[in-house]
């Protein structure tokens, strides 16, 4: 388990789908300057640990799952998992969700067939 992820709270489901309450796909497009950006299959997935954040494939499927039925995911937390930052030095971010303009940023709560779109823009300065 990353320290990074136990720091934000990301717990490893070491059983791999056993005993699971949640078990959930938003969809996350990350397009910058205008270009999609491929997500890495196997995101959070290592020999000992699958995260409760994590990708199977390159889709941009997260798979949200975990024991607690009553945890809440963030987008911030897929960040963590990846290990990128949600902001981007020289560029401009916003989020997309479900085709409208979303505020929350990383504090935006995940839920079930969301289509959420990070687009990254090149900073002009």
């Amino acid at each position: 388990l990353s320290a990074k992820w136990a720091e934000a709270g990301i717990g490893c489901m070491p059983n791999g789908h056993a005993n699971l309450s949640q078990h959930f796909h938003p969809h996350l497009t990350i397009i910058v300057d205008g270009k999609a950006e491929s997500i890495p299959a196997n995101i959070g997935l290592t020999k000992n640990c699958m995260a409760e954040v994590h990708t199977h494939d390159a889709t941009g499927t997260l798979h949200i799952e975990a024991v607690s039925g009553d945890k809440k995911f963030f987008l911030r937390d897929f960040f963590v998992v990846y290990g990128q930052p949600l902001d981007r030095p020289g560029y401009a971010v916003k989020i997309m969700l479900d085709g409208k303009p979303e505020s929350k940023l990383g504090d935006l709560m995940m839920a079930d067939k969301q289509q959420i779109e990070v687009i990254y823009t090149k900073s002009s300065r």
